[in-house]
């Protein structure tokens, strides 16, 4: 569980498919966090390093791309409006574990008690080397899944922070 509360599910470096130029990756920091899914810039998981997000309740499904490059390890997350969001692990092993978590998060937005309707929370800002936009790493986090709780107050700050 992170500092502020909420729960962080799995979090570590994955290639995106840009949605413009599809023949172009980038290397973002991926954060699964209560059931919304965090990109960033970089791993300092900061406001200002925020690239975007998904909600996992816009998830209709999660599936590995079978065809593998040496470089890129597919797996496809499509929205229910019929847009495909194209990711990349760097082995088999990782990709197989982001599914997983991805769908667990997906189970976790249709319980009744979750908050999946929330504003993201961002994560605090820590201490972090800034690594090249051009290298991918491997590194990945796996933290323990909590279930979500009450809101508290600093949870209600972030809320009404970005209405």
């Amino acid at each position: 569980m992170s500092v502020d509360g909420t729960s962080v599910l799995f979090e570590g470096f994955l290639q995106k498919r840009k949605d413009t130029l599809k023949l172009r990756w980038v290397t973002y920091w991926f954060r699964l966090q209560n059931t919304t899914l965090f990109f960033y810039n970089q791993k300092s998981c900061d406001a200002s390093t925020l690239k975007g997000y998904y909600y996992i309740y816009t998830v209709q499904s999660v599936r590995e791309i079978p065809k593998a490059t040496k470089k890129h390890f597919m797996f496809e997350i499509i929205l229910k409006n019929g847009k495909c969001k194209m990711l990349a692990a760097q082995t088999a092993a990782l990709r197989k574990q982001w599914v997983e978590h991805l769908w667990e998060a997906m189970r976790l937005s249709t319980n009744p008690g979750t908050h999946h309707s929330m504003m993201p929370l961002l994560p605090p800002q820590t201490a972090s080397v800034t690594p090249s936009p051009d290298q991918f790493y491997p590194e990945t986090r796996i933290h323990k899944t909590h279930s979500l709780g009450k809101l508290n107050k600093t949870d209600l700050f972030y809320l009404e922070s970005w209405s």
